[in-house]
């Protein structure tokens, strides 16, 4: 499967899905936050270095969900390091409007479509 310009083993996430994701978590700085909350957030983002975005699946039944959590398991698939904010968007809402979802084999969330503004659910200060 294709995303942006990588060809990686995918596995397309559906709300069908045993293992379903209620909740994709999205590290950046404070500063792009504005930005995202404006103008949705853009594959690579404004400067469009990068072909997609990543995401940390999240199940809240059974996943402690604070930026904190995140920030002190940097090893998470898909959190980038270093960034003070977490976005946590409503998985089954960024499906319905028609992003595309993927899950590589380490477990990141990848998509390289736009994901509307309107289905984050709430944002996490991490700083120290």
């Amino acid at each position: 499967t294709q995303v942006g310009s990588k060809a990686l083993a995918l596995e397309e996430i559906r709300a069908d899905m045993e293992d379903f994701p209620s909740l994709l978590a999205h590290a950046t700085d404070h500063e792009k936050l504005p930005s995202i909350l404006k103008k949705d957030l853009l594959p690579g983002g404004l400067d469009q270095r990068r072909d997609e975005n990543h995401f940390h699946p999240l199940h809240p039944e059974r996943d402690w969900n604070t930026a904190e959590w995140i920030k002190s398991n940097a090893s998470l698939p898909g959190m980038r390091t270093g960034r003070d904010i977490v976005i946590f968007f409503d998985t089954r809402e960024v499906l319905t409007k028609g992003v595309t979802l993927l899950k590589s084999p380490a477990g990141a969330v990848l998509t390289s479509d736009q994901v509307p503004a309107s289905c984050e659910r709430h944002c996490e200060c991490s700083r120290t």
